[in-house]
């Protein structure tokens, strides 16, 4: 998220360095963040409609999202986490990262590194995150 211009507010408190750890809602409380990045659907579902996050900024804002996922999320440690700071600087910052086209991206890097062609439909859906259950 540091390359796309963004803050990992849990790296600052110590919590992201054993690899996955536990965040309480009274820690995004305190933490306030724009932006809450999350793996998977479910999260974000919960996040925003839990009272407890209620005034954190990014639910106030709409801005909990989950991570693109294709073959594995985005967000982890996996190939297509190369993708993941153009993904991050377009949603941080659109107005810095209008030259970069996560589409096509999106279509060479599949192309490139799996050998397969993406349809615009797909590319939709690992943009659009995890499938909600």
């Amino acid at each position: 998220m540091t390359q796309g211009g963004g803050t990992n507010t849990a790296a600052d408190h110590d919590i992201t360095k054993s690899g996955f750890s536990t965040v309480t809602a009274e820690d995004v409380v305190s933490w306030n963040p724009d932006h809450i990045i999350c793996r998977d659907a479910p999260t974000v579902k919960q996040i925003m409609t839990s009272p407890a996050y209620r005034s954190v900024t990014a639910v106030k804002d709409k801005h909990v999202l989950g991570a693109p996922q294709g073959v594995f999320t985005w967000a982890a440690r996996s190939a297509e986490s190369a993708l993941q700071p153009l993904w991050a600087g377009k949603t941080f910052h659109p107005e810095l990262f209008t030259d970069v086209n996560l589409e096509n991206e999106t279509r060479t890097f599949y192309e490139k590194f799996y050998s397969y062609k993406l349809t615009d439909a797909q590319i939709h859906d690992i943009r659009a995150g995890p499938p909600r259950r």
